[in-house]
C-alpha cells in the first residue's frame, strides 16, 4: 500500500486532492481483495455443507472458534516479529515513522485489519482446514504429512524466489504443527494476520526501493531471524499447549 504525500514548508502538509484519490484507490483495492477472499470462503462453505454434508466448523477443528486464542497469536507473533524488526529492519522503521504517520492512517488501518483478516483466515482454512484434514485421511505419517502441506504452501510464492519459498514452507509446517496440537486454527490465524499485517503495512519499506532479485537469490541474515522466531514460537506452544495428534474422525470426512 502507497499513497502520495506533497512536499511543502510545512511537514505535516498534504495535498488533500492527491491525497483524496490516492487513498479512495486503497480503500477500493483493499475492499476487493476482501471480497475475493470472503467469496473463496463461501464457496468452501457451500462445498462443505453440500459435498461433505458436514458443518463448515469442523475445517476449525472445533465448534468454538476461540477470539481469546486468536487474540493470543497476535499478542505472541506480533511481539517476536517486532522485536525481530529491530535487528534488520531499521530502515524500514525509519521510513514508516518518517513518512507513513499522518491522518491517512485513519483510513488505511481499518481498511488493512478487514482485508488482512479475511486474507488471513481463508487461507488457514484452505490449507490448515480443508486441505490438511483431507490429506491426513490417507496419509497417516506425521512427517510426510507436514512435509507435502507446507511444500505445497511454499510452492505457490514461487514468483518471489527461492527465499520465500523456504520461508512460506517453514511457516506452512510450523502452522501445520501448531494446528495438530491445538486442534483449532484460532491461534495460527491470529498469527498469520498479524505477521501479514505487519509485514505489508508496518515493516514494507519504502517500495520504490524494491530490489529485483533473481530466484536464486538468498540472504541469510532474515532467514536466520525467523528460524529463531519460529524455535520460539514452537516452544511456546509445547509449553501451553497439552495435546496430541487429533483424530481425522472428527473433522473433514469424504
Amino acid at each position: 500500500m502507497s499513497y502520495v504525500i506533497i512536499e511543502a514548508d510545512d511537514p505535516f502538509f498534504v495535498n488533500q486532492t492527491v491525497l483524496a484519490g490516492s487513498v479512495y484507490e486503497i480503500i477500493i483495492n483493499g475492499l476487493q481483495e476482501g471480497l475475493a477472499f470472503f467469496l473463496v470462503l463461501a464457496g468452501i462453505y457451500f462445498a462443505i455443507k453440500i459435498i461433505h454434508k458436514r458443518n463448515f466448523s469442523t475445517l476449525n477443528y472445533v465448534d468454538f472458534f476461540s477470539k481469546n486464542e486468536v487474540l493470543e497469536g497476535i499478542v505472541v507473533w506480533g511481539t517476536l516479529v517486532l522485536l525481530g524488526s529491530l535487528i534488520n529492519q531499521e530502515d524500514d522503521w525509519k521510513y514508516f515513522l518518517d513518512n507513513r504517520i499522518d491522518t491517512t492512517l485513519v483510513y488505511l488501518i481499518p481498511v488493512s485489519i478487514v482485508t488482512v483478516a479475511i486474507q488471513s483466515y481463508a487461507e488457514e482454512v484452505i490449507f490448515r482446514g480443508y486441505l490438511l484434514q483431507s490429506f491426513s485421511l490417507r496419509i497417516k505419517n506425521y512427517y510426510v504429512l507436514l512435509f507435502l502441506c507446507s511444500a505445497i504452501f511454499g510452492i505457490l510464492h514461487v514468483d518471489y524466489g527461492l527465499e520465500a519459498v523456504l520461508g512460506v514452507a517453514l511457516f506452512g509446517a510450523i502452522f501445520c504443527i501448531i494446528v495438530l496440537e491445538r486442534k483449532s486454527l484460532a491461534f495460527v490465524s491470529g498469527v498469520h494476520f498479524i505477521n501479514n499485517f505487519l509485514v505489508s503495512f508496518l515493516l514494507s519499506g519504502d517500495e520504490k526501493k524494491v530490489i529485483e532479485k533473481d530466484f536464486m537469490d538468498f540472504d541469510f541474515v532474515p532467514i536466520g531471524i525467523t528460524i529463531v522466531q519460529f524455535i520460539l514460537l514452537l516452544v511456546y506452544i509445547k509449553k501451553s499447549t497439552k495435546s496430541t495428534y487429533y483424530n481425522t474422525e472428527q473433522t473433514l470426512c469424504s
